[in-house]
């Protein structure tokens, strides 16, 4: 578990970080050093590239952490599962005043916590591999942003015309069109 610790306080960095460089991430709204501020007075770190979402392999990496740590704890579970069983009896979990259980032998105590672990623990597995195994396509993403022809761009040639004084109304029919038409 002392690995698991540090395995998720490292983890949990990576994904303690910040984004307010706009819907796209393209800082058309606010300039690059504003996020560092905010970042570092949030406590957090600051990411360096980013679009609407925060690199993935953070939160892949994430969830791998936690699957590890899931396989621990199911580890333990089990052990207390089979300790608990009745032909045993080494030890288990806590049984409050007026629980039941199991409802065709009174005589058993179920460890409902220790199996509600073990299942977890394969639900977190399962979500871990997801991510790792997902398969990307570098240059079809590129190709796909260069299918747009520049529109990815209209947000902030939007803003730089209301910069230069026109309304944000009058910037907006003039870029609508013309990304319409990009």
């Amino acid at each position: 578990m002392q690995r698991n610790i540090k395995r998720f306080k490292e983890a949990s960095s990576e994904i303690e970080i910040g984004k307010i460089s706009g819907a796209v991430g393209n800082f058309a709204n606010t300039p690059a050093h504003l996020q560092d501020l905010i970042c570092k007075e949030l406590g957090i770190s600051s990411t360096n590239i980013s679009t609407q979402t925060l690199q993935r392999d953070r939160h892949a990496n994430y969830m791998s952490v936690l699957a590890i740590i899931g396989s621990t704890l199911e580890k333990i579970a089990i052990e207390v599962r089979n300790s608990q069983r009745t032909e045993v009896r080494e030890m288990m979990e806590n049984f409050s005043s007026g629980q039941k259980g199991s409802s065709a032998m009174p005589h058993k105590r179920n460890p409902i916590a220790s199996e509600n672990i073990t299942g977890i623990a394969r639900v977190l597995r399962g979500y871990g591999k997801v991510i790792q195994n997902l398969v990307i396509d570098e240059k079809q993403m590129l190709a796909n942003i260069n299918l747009t022809q520049g529109v990815v761009f209209s947000q902030r040639v939007l803003t730089s015309l209301i910069e230069k004084g026109l309304s944000r109304e009058e910037a907006y029919d003039i870029v609508q069109p013309l990304a319409i038409k990009s």
